[in-house]
């Protein structure tokens, strides 16, 4: 869990803010959109979080969900988050570059990463007309990062440089005083 992306995120935006960065990670392997709006559905409106960052869709992709199904999931889940968290910035991480990842064959890579593409270009149209949230590219590239031993997901080093261009990108968003501040930088993992 240490090294997941949202806990280097956590850490990553600690760091760059020298602010504390306490975070709670809601989610699991496998879930794709229509698992998160079920997921989302049991959380409490009442807490009062910063940033939500959302990384959602390659299991869509995987699954053969449809672009319709995408799209009104996409603006579904939007609306969700403005209506239960309205103070609260919400960063997208885009989905990665599909047709570079070592494991699928070809030409079943070249499909996911048209797919991949689509997905993506289709929600960061959607993101992209909401104050409130943010579409970050995936600057990921399994071919030059390095990858678990499965070919299909990020390693470690990969997550953290991930986590890294995340918290890069979203602090400039976020209010100087949106997160307490500490003397020292705080590391979520101590």
């Amino acid at each position: 869990m240490d090294e997941s992306l949202s806990v280097q995120f956590a850490c990553a935006l600690a760091e760059l803010m020298q602010r504390r960065v306490d975070w709670v990670v809601e989610g699991s392997n496998g879930l794709d959109i229509t698992g998160l709006m079920d997921r989302i559905e049991t959380l409490d409106p009442a807490e009062k979080p910063d940033i939500i960052l959302i990384s959602i869709g390659v299991n869509d992709v995987t699954g053969l969900s449809s672009t319709r199904h995408w799209r009104l999931s996409i603006g579904r889940l939007l609306d969700r988050l403005q209506s239960n968290w309205p103070e609260a910035l919400t960063g997208f991480t885009g989905l990665p570059p599909m047709s570079r990842f070592p494991l699928p064959p070809q030409p079943l890579r070249f499909s996911l990463g048209l797919r991949a593409t689509t997905f993506d270009t289709i929600a960061s149209r959607l993101i992209s007309k909401r104050t409130a949230a943010q579409h970050i590219p995936s600057l990921i590239d399994p071919l030059e990062n390095d990858f678990c031993e499965d070919g299909f997901h990020p390693s470690a080093a990969s997550n953290q440089i991930w986590a890294e261009e995340l918290a890069a990108a979203i602090a400039p968003s976020l209010s100087p005083h949106s997160l307490p501040l500490t003397p020292d930088a705080w590391n979520p993992l101590q």
